[in-house]
């Protein structure tokens, strides 16, 4: 309130003229406490709900990013598999109804982004041939209403699959 407002509401209170001038002198006097929490009140409350609104947002992101690399899976084959082999895993992939969706990274695509990821050109023009040749993999993502460990499971049975990771496995082993 402005100091007219204040003077004009104390002036209509009804109580002794020392009570009335103490509390116009009380209304008037502009010491701050001595208190921070009591000072600083409004800003520790507005940074109270801005970190509280932070923390809740941040919970959704980092649950859809855990999901993400739990819900993907990379399956690696045993080594000397054919490609007949490699494409009745496929099939077997696509045939199963908790995965939605199946991507096949060949050899020379595995290297390709490994080599884009942790080397330069001159590291890579030191190998005359592929050295991950045996790295072909299919990328599966489990659909989100089902077990993942239970897809983990049912891979495992298929005939030529030596390993079977999610991307926080697999980032951990590059």
């Amino acid at each position: 309130m402005k100091e007219e407002k204040w003077i004009n509401a104390i002036e209509e209170i009804t109580m002794p003229e020392n009570m009335k001038e103490d509390l116009l002198r009380n209304c008037q006097n502009k010491v701050r406490t001595k208190n921070p929490l009591f000072r600083y009140s409004r800003l520790i409350t507005a940074a109270a709900v801005i970190m509280a609104v932070l923390i809740t947002m941040s919970f959704p992101a980092y649950a859809a990013y855990d999901l993400h690399q739990t819900k993907n899976l990379a399956i690696f084959f045993e080594e000397g598999i054919s490609y007949e082999e490699i494409e009745a895993i496929g099939n077997a992939l696509s045939g199963m109804e908790e995965i939605s969706s199946v991507y096949f990274t060949n050899p020379d695509e595995a290297w390709i982004i490994f080599s884009e990821k942790y080397m330069d050109e001159a590291w890579t023009a030191f190998f005359s041939e592929n050295p991950l040749k045996d790295s072909a993999n299919y990328r599966v993502t489990v659909k989100l209403n089902a077990d993942t460990e239970k897809v983990r499971n049912k891979i495992e049975q298929i005939a030529g699959v030596r390993k079977i990771t999610n991307l926080y496995e697999l980032d951990e082993m590059e």
